[in-house]
């Protein structure tokens, strides 16, 4: 199989680690702490992660190494999945009216750290008879919408279900006309498109630790 200049190298960057295995920067520098990842730091203090280590961990999924562009759609080794699952699988609702974009998200959230359980809508509707049924742990939501517009859906999420823990729009929409449409509720988090997956991952990261935290308390 032929390689490329990035995988030539003995070594990788946190990062170009992290983007190889499917995770988050942070997840990496955990799993260095841990020892899941052979690693050591240069004298100005960064980390560099040996191509050996990496390599180990993707063919404890019967993984093949591929080619650097492919590379970041690998799954995450079952052996070293995040210690904050918790018995119910953290839940994510995409609202989104693209089809071929749903699957994108359906491919992409199933290679998270947390495994989560993914459902996908297509319009306000939907949305809010999912809600009805079991409200998730994130929400991504297009405000570019069929029925109740993402503005909308939005508003009642934000007013009926707190419990939901992290709710991120993803839009081709500019700020200026977010603004001119009314905005959106304090606290949702706004992303441009191409989907930003890797900041995506790290949010419902940073949530299925403060779920796995208070559901200790």
């Amino acid at each position: 199989m032929r390689i490329t200049k990035r995988t030539d190298r003995a070594f990788w960057t946190t990062r170009q680690a992290a983007e190889l295995l499917g995770i988050s920067v942070r997840t990496a520098q955990l799993w260095c702490e841990r020892g899941l990842l052979a690693a050591w730091k240069t004298v100005g203090g960064h980390r560099r992660i040996t191509r050996e280590s990496v390599f180990r961990l993707l063919r404890r999924a019967d993984a093949v190494v591929p080619d650097a562009p492919s590379a970041r759609y690998f799954s995450v080794p079952p052996a070293s999945r995040s210690p904050a699952k918790t018995a119910r699988g953290f839940r994510v609702l995409v609202v989104d009216d693209d089809e071929s974009l749903r699957q994108l998200y359906v491919f992409r959230l199933k290679r998270w750290v947390m495994r989560p359980v993914v459902e996908t809508v297509g319009n306000g509707y939907e949305a809010l008879a999912s809600l009805a049924r079991a409200v998730p742990d994130m929400i991504i939501v297009d405000l570019n919408l069929p029925g109740p517009s993402g503005f909308h859906l939005l508003r009642s999420i934000c007013a009926l279900e707190p419990r939901v823990l992290v709710i991120a729009v993803v839009t081709g929409m500019g700020r200026e006309e977010i603004e001119r449409q009314g905005g959106i509720p304090f606290g949702v988090q706004i992303f441009g498109k191409p989907v930003p997956f890797q900041e995506l991952a790290e949010l419902a990261e940073e949530a299925s630790v403060r779920r796995d935290a208070a559901t200790r308390s």
